[in-house]
């Protein structure tokens, strides 16, 4: 049986049973149907694997069933009844959004009814990328991505104004850096076996004073700029370890030296390399850290 909720969900699907004992129910997320069923399994170019349907296995009688530890991002939603000994009756099914709630402070209206509903598109999207911190997609990875919050911190303070939001990413992104100061691209970032700063992506550390600043710009905080400024020199520090005579930063091959998938997904690798894009970034970042060193008084 498949449920189409009519818009982006992220959040609880619940369904509401009664069954017989060692009932299954497979309950799949998805966005589209793939020839009038739900696609749930998913596999990347490189191989990697994606599976959006949990499974439960019920007792006998009348049941509350649905994920609870974590959210999922789903359009749409495809049941399936394996193992049944009786009959089954379903009493109600429910999606529950648990997006964070913006207060939006900023509209948008023109003469161009595509620009309008581009403006919709994009508001729509940060929201349901949105629940207690920013997070890559509803669906595929539900999961903090340092680098994104250049984008998503900003438009959410132009958006919504809305302070504690993107005060607490700054705080979840500062919280865990490596003892070079540098800090991972995801965040948690799970760290068992590998080098503590194994997914520290340079561009990434650089694009934190500009989040900052934008922060600050736009809230006047002065007391999170402080807490904060000193991890900025931190991580500026540690990049000077690797310039050269110039004054150009590189970083060894093993740091991945990401900026975004145009590079990557047209064969091409800064990985490595002395870029012209990182040493920009690198001069803008030593720029920015001393205008907001002046504004905390330092």
């Amino acid at each position: 049986i498949v449920f189409d909720f009519g818009r982006e969900v992220i959040g609880r699907f619940e369904l509401e049973i009664s069954t017989s004992d060692g009932t299954i129910v497979d309950i799949g997320h998805e966005e589209q149907l793939a020839q009038g069923r739900l696609q749930v399994a998913h596999e990347t170019a490189n191989g990697e694997r994606y599976d959006f349907a949990d499974r439960y296995i019920l007792r006998e009688g009348r049941q509350l069933v649905g994920n609870s530890l974590m959210e999922r991002g789903f359009r749409m939603v495809q049941i399936v009844l394996r193992n049944l000994t009786g009959p089954a009756t379903i009493h109600h099914v429910r999606a529950i959004d648990r997006r964070y709630p913006l207060d939006l402070k900023a509209a948008f209206h023109c003469s161009d009814p595509l620009l309008d509903q581009i403006w919709d598109a994009c508001v729509e999207t940060l929201s349901v990328c949105t629940t207690d911190v920013f997070t890559d997609c509803p669906w595929r990875e539900r999961a903090f991505w340092v680098n994104d919050l250049v984008v998503e911190n900003l438009i959410a303070l132009q958006l919504s104004g809305d302070q504690a939001l993107s005060a607490r990413a700054l705080q979840m992104a500062f919280s865990e850096p490596a003892s070079n100061g540098l800090i991972n691209g995801v965040c948690p970032c799970p760290t068992e076996g590998k080098k503590e700063d194994w997914l520290a992506f340079p561009a990434t550390n650089l694009f934190m004073v500009l989040v900052l600043k934008d922060y600050f710009m736009h809230t006047g905080d002065v007391a999170l700029l402080r807490e904060f400024l000193p991890k900025i020199r931190r991580i500026l520090e540690e990049f000077s370890r690797y310039a050269d005579a110039r004054g150009l930063v590189n970083f060894p091959m093993e740091y991945w030296s990401f900026f975004d998938w145009s590079y990557e997904r047209n064969g091409h690798s800064l990985s490595g390399k002395t870029s012209a894009p990182l040493n920009f970034l690198y001069l803008i970042a030593l720029k920015t850290y001393e205008k907001l060193s002046l504004e905390a008084g330092d």
